[in-house]
């Protein structure tokens, strides 16, 4: 079972961060699925999975979205995640740690 203590592990090769997309994509479709069973509203769903690290400003840029119409309806002060670059091992770090406390966030607002 996929938890969502796993995107707290800032990835450390490609294929973690592919390893780290799937729990990344089933997270967002957890939280879609709550939001729709609690207010009715049917959020876009955006393309999260794979990331394409040779080129990610689409997938930063959808990514930015999801978390933007999720913080929307729940209220959570939503974070830049749109602007990191995963070369800089000190920068995704930070950057998986700001995801992941959003993500806890919205998660603790939806009783998930």
């Amino acid at each position: 079972m996929m938890a969502l203590a796993d995107l707290l592990r800032a990835p450390k090769s490609p294929q973690d961060m592919q390893l780290w997309a799937l729990h990344h994509r089933v997270e967002h479709e957890k939280i879609r699925d709550r939001i729709q069973a609690l207010t009715a509203i049917n959020l876009p769903e955006y393309q999260i999975e794979p990331v394409y690290l040779k080129d990610p400003r689409k997938w930063l840029a959808d990514h930015q979205q999801a978390h933007s119409d999720m913080t929307e309806i729940t209220g959570v002060q939503s974070v830049d995640l749109e602007t990191v670059d995963f070369s800089d091992q000190k920068q995704r770090a930070a950057w998986a740690q700001l995801h992941w406390l959003e993500h806890y966030a919205v998660n603790a607002v939806l009783k998930l």
